[in-house]
């Protein structure tokens, strides 16, 4: 047979193949417990634009996936599984925003679930289109109802729960950084002084940069610190980074102090491109926020709106009383969440 990827139009041989697929998942049978799953997908000539994920959503784990990228040739490509009956959210993604039909090729998808009718098909999106189907398995209630029925219900019901389609947004990652091999995508908020944002085993009087020294202080090879209140002196910040195709962001991260006193502070801040000022995210406070110095904390669920904005940076900064308040900064991610038509 010829490769997929040969080709802008598939040759008969190609065609033979793709039919004895579909005769192999038709003959697919599945162990108890289980059903099948069916994605039929056609790109654009721009193949390498495609990606997509299936994941249960009720264990929260990625089921299956593209794997690498695709060619840029038009690649037809069926895929076929057993997989538990559960809920599940398909999404699949453009990273053009165009889409996979019609301007560069009639690319489309198609997905089926537990040998049913089509549950989704499509092609003309733009960055990205979800469904969710399927259904986590029911709770069996704890004891015997009370009383019984009166009478035997008129028309049995459905062993088969019926699909939920719906339109979910899609969280990407935009950066993870662990400092392990240097400062990632971060700098010292103030480059004027020469001392700030060294890798160092001791911190001595600086105050930020990059601590690879005792254990204790980094998650992995190395962590970033803040110290003191000096401002911009006292801060890190990353570079501006690319927000338009998102709704919000999510920021990420672990933290931990050393001699923060019940009070003390430091902040989380972003600035979008254009604009003079930085506005605080979140104020983390020593004793409201967490209780005990020297241990780890991670800190999820902060959002960003992004509204309009095309690049934004985040910041952090201390506000400590006197250079013994640390704060140890470790994996630093920020996602954004994709509007999904």
């Amino acid at each position: 047979y010829s490769d997929d990827r040969c080709l802008r139009e598939f040759t008969s041989l190609q065609r033979v193949r793709m039919r004895a697929e579909w005769d192999a998942y038709r003959q697919l049978v599945c162990p108890e417990g289980e059903v099948k799953f069916l994605l039929d997908l056609k790109t654009d000539i721009y193949g390498s634009e495609t990606s997509w994920r299936l994941s249960d959503e009720c264990t929260g784990k990625i089921v299956l996936r593209s794997e690498g990228k695709y060619e840029d040739e038009i690649t037809h490509e069926v895929v076929y599984e057993c997989i538990p009956k559960s809920k599940y959210r398909f999404v699949i993604v453009d990273s053009y925003k165009d889409g996979m039909c019609c301007d560069h090729g009639d690319g489309r998808y198609a997905i089926k679930y537990d040998d049913g009718a089509f549950v989704r098909e499509g092609g003309r999106f733009q960055r990205a289109e979800a469904s969710t189907f399927g259904s986590c398995a029911m709770e069996l209630p704890s004891s015997s109802p009370t009383n019984a029925p009166s009478s035997s219900p008129t028309n049995a019901p459905s062993t088969t729960p019926p699909l939920e389609i719906m339109s979910e947004p899609y969280w990407e990652q935009c950066f993870l950084n662990t400092f392990d091999d240097g400062w990632d995508n971060f700098m010292p908020g103030d480059m004027s002084n020469a001392e700030n944002g060294k890798s160092v085993s001791g911190l001595g009087g600086l105050v930020n940069g990059r601590y690879v020294g005792t254990a204790q202080w980094r998650q992995g090879d190395a962590s970033l610190f803040i110290r003191h209140n000096r401002n911009q002196a006292s801060a890190i910040k990353c570079v501006f980074f690319d927000v338009a195709d998102y709704e919000r962001l999510e920021v990420r991260f672990t933290y931990k102090s050393f001699r923060y006193e019940p009070g003390d502070q430091f902040v989380l801040e972003y600035q979008f491109m254009g604009e003079s000022d930085w506005k605080i995210l979140k104020t983390f406070e020593r004793n409201r926020d967490w209780t005990k110095d020297r241990v780890w904390n991670d800190v999820t669920n902060v959002f960003i709106d992004t509204k309009e904005a095309v690049k934004a940076r985040i910041r952090l900064r201390g506000l400590g009383d006197d250079m013994n308040d640390i704060i140890f900064i470790d994996n630093f991610e920020v996602l954004g969440e994709i509007a999904v038509p």
